[in-house]
C-alpha cells in the first residue's frame, strides 16, 4: 500500500515468525479473496479499511517484489537509509559526551576509531 510501508510495523499485538515471514499471496485465498481471517484482527480498523479498497493479488499473475520500508516508493536508496539513522542518533543525547570523549583522545588513531 502506497505510503504505509511494512503491514507489520501497525500490528496491534506481537506477530509470530510463522506469519511474518508469509508473503502477501499467502493472504489471498484460491477464489482470490482477501484472507481477512488470517489477519484483520491483528491490523487497526483504518489500516483493514485501507487494505480493503486495494484488490488482491493474483496468485497466477503476480509475484512478491522486494519493498524497502524505509521510503514512501519502496526503493532502496542511501538517502533513505541514512536519515533514519542520523534521527535515532540525535535522539541519544546520552550518547553524545561519550563520542566527545571518544574522538578528542590522545592515543593511537587505530584504538580511537576501534572505539
Amino acid at each position: 500500500m502506497d505510503g504505509f510501508g511494512s503491514l507489520a510495523r501497525y500490528a496491534t499485538q506481537d506477530l509470530s515468525e510463522e506469519l511474518l515471514n508469509k508473503s502477501v499471496a499467502e493472504m489471498v485465498s484460491s477464489n482470490n479473496q482477501w484472507r481477512w481471517d488470517v489477519f484483520a484482527h491483528l491490523l487497526p480498523m483504518n489500516i483493514v479499511m485501507t487494505l480493503a479498497s486495494y484488490p488482491p493479488p493474483n496468485r497466477e499473475s503476480n509475484e512478491d517484489q522486494l519493498f524497502w520500508d524505509l521510503s514512501m516508493n519502496g526503493e532502496f536508496t542511501i538517502k533513505s537509509a541514512y536519515f533514519p539513522l542520523i534521527n535515532s542518533c540525535d535522539n541519544q543525547t546520552h550518547l553524545k559526551p561519550l563520542w566527545r570523549l571518544v574522538w578528542r583522545w590522545r592515543g593511537l588513531e587505530r584504538i580511537r576509531s576501534f572505539l
